[in-house]
């Protein structure tokens, strides 16, 4: 078993600390860009490049409020990443949404099925418009049409993946004496992402029109207090709270395709 500051999955663990501001006023300025004007096409890309966009930025501050006494610290930071993402998908021509399946495996009706287990096929392996599921007519108005041939990998999709994050810091910093030091510091950080195929952790595969929205907000604050009693004695004291909060949303929330069926 973990000990509880490292958590409660197998993955890596990372510390990081807050610096302090001082009694010069300090500051940065910084941003990380990367744009599809320097990437090559995907081989399974359309013959337009999608875009991709990332813009990663953000400023930090610190310096005095009372000069050898009291000091603050804050940081500001934000990604935006619009990525266009390729993939195919096999789905429902028109004429198999119609029920017509000629050309395909013979189908059977299994409505017709008799005592000894055997079942008539359907003429010419239609199926006939009063026998298909309105909720399922209901269902297919959501998944796109063809745009290539073929009944398999007979759809090209590019959707584009959102993720947006902004996060910051504030820290302040104040020496009750010259042994007692005592700071504070809030944090808040906001992710969103809107995943339009799904995810490699799931394995699920999404046709566009049935991604999903996933958020996390997390706001933690800390306090503590550092008291040097001797250079062989100290003690610390801290006190921290954290609140995660978010989840996961279909991009179809609300959208009851069963009581679509049935009007």
């Amino acid at each position: 078993m973990k000990p509880p500051e490292f958590g409660g999955k197998a993955s890596a663990t990372i510390s990081a600390v807050i610096k302090t501001g001082t009694n010069q006023l300090h500051g940065s300025l910084y941003e990380f860009v990367r744009n599809d004007i320097f990437d090559a096409r995907n081989f399974f890309d359309p013959h337009n490049k999608p875009p991709f966009r990332q813009n990663q930025f953000g400023a930090a501050i610190g310096g005095p409020i009372r000069k050898d006494k009291t000091f603050f610290f804050g940081n500001y930071e934000g990604l935006r990443v619009p990525q266009a993402q390729t993939q195919t998908f096999s789905v429902p021509t028109a004429a198999v949404r119609a029920g017509n399946f000629s050309g395909f495996p013979t189908i059977y009706d299994g409505l017709t099925t008799d005592a000894s287990g055997r079942r008539a096929a359907f003429s010419d392996n239609q199926i006939p418009v009063s026998r298909l599921d309105p909720v399922a007519a209901a269902f297919l108005q959501k998944v796109p049409l063809p745009n290539l041939p073929g009944q398999a990998q007979n759809y090209l999709a590019t959707p584009t993946l959102n993720n947006t994050v902004e996060q910051g810091v504030i820290r302040v910093d104040h020496q009750l004496a010259p042994n007692d030091n005592l700071f504070a510091q809030a944090y808040i950080a906001d992710f969103d992402t809107f995943q339009p195929f799904g995810s490699s952790q799931l394995n699920e595969s999404l046709v566009p029109g049935f991604g999903y929205y996933l958020t996390t907000n997390t706001r933690s604050a800390a306090l503590g207090e550092t008291h040097v009693f001797t250079p062989n004695v100290v003690s610390e004291f801290r006190f921290a709270y954290l609140r995660v909060s978010g989840g996961q949303q279909s991009e179809n929330q609300g959208n009851n395709f069963a009581e679509q069926g049935v009007r």
